[in-house]
């Protein structure tokens, strides 16, 4: 077995309870809100008595279409550890806004008190899913920024078309001093997103450990329009500034 097939086999077990089945090589159907969940192995590095795994996490209403990437990294002892890892990241942060989009109540998301954006979206963000110690000062606390917040100002200069749209955001700070981010909006790297969120980390403590990471998974749902079906821009969207 694969490492993918066995996260596969691990977030089957994970979301059990939403009647969760294998439906072919790698993709869980999650019957209780009607998604397929794909994981695609992207990388896999061994060394020194630990294993990375590198992951996509597909989530899509139908297998053809072409569905919410969000990037998931598994560390562990062996591949059973790093594959649950990963698994462990993406039922933590994403689940909770995917449920909460399809209509299930989550109490890790923000559908309690939705931020509205633009008078046109309902903003459904994750947890901050972290990784890492701080280090002795412990102001700021990036483990309690989220990322969506910063970063509504900003999508709000772009043309968005009224359907479904997300954010996938991760900012990290080593334990030199130096900072990385990733900020994609409907599957595309955006920018102005990655600036601000290295800003943001630039501003966080230096850690104590090797580094110290958060990453946060979020989704504008229109009030009205296109609820229930999920698209990434065309080419010549991007190109226009649009969404």
């Amino acid at each position: 077995m694969n490492i993918g097939s066995n996260a596969s086999e691990r977030l089957v077990e994970a979301t059990a309870e939403y009647g969760s089945v294998s439906s072919s090589d790698c993709v869980v159907f999650v019957e209780r809100l009607g998604i397929n969940v794909r994981v695609k192995e992207i990388q896999t590095i061994e060394g020194n008595g630990t294993m990375v795994f590198i992951s996509e996490f597909i989530t899509s209403l139908a297998l053809s279409d072409p569905g919410m990437n969000v990037t998931c990294v598994g560390i562990g002892e062996n591949a059973q550890s790093a594959s649950g890892n990963a698994v462990a990241q993406w039922v933590l942060g994403v689940l909770p806004v995917v449920a909460t989009w399809r209509g299930d109540h989550s109490c890790l998301s923000s559908s309690e008190n939705p931020t509205v954006f633009k008078g046109q979206f309902n903003v459904i963000s994750g947890p901050i899913v972290s990784r890492g110690s701080e280090s002795k000062d412990q102001t700021p606390d990036p483990h309690v920024v989220h990322f969506a917040d910063k970063l509504l100002d900003a999508l709000g200069k772009k043309k968005l078309a009224k359907r479904i749209h997300w954010l996938e955001t991760f900012a990290v700070r080593h334990r030199d001093g130096a900072v990385d981010a990733t900020c994609r909006l409907n599957n595309h790297d955006w920018s102005t997103g990655q600036r601000i969120l290295i800003e943001m980390a630039s501003a966080w403590p230096v850690p104590m450990s090797p580094m110290n990471s958060c990453r946060q998974f979020t989704m504008l749902v229109p009030k009205d329009g296109k609820l229930c079906k999920l698209e990434a821009p065309s080419l010549w969207n991007r190109i226009m500034g649009s969404a």
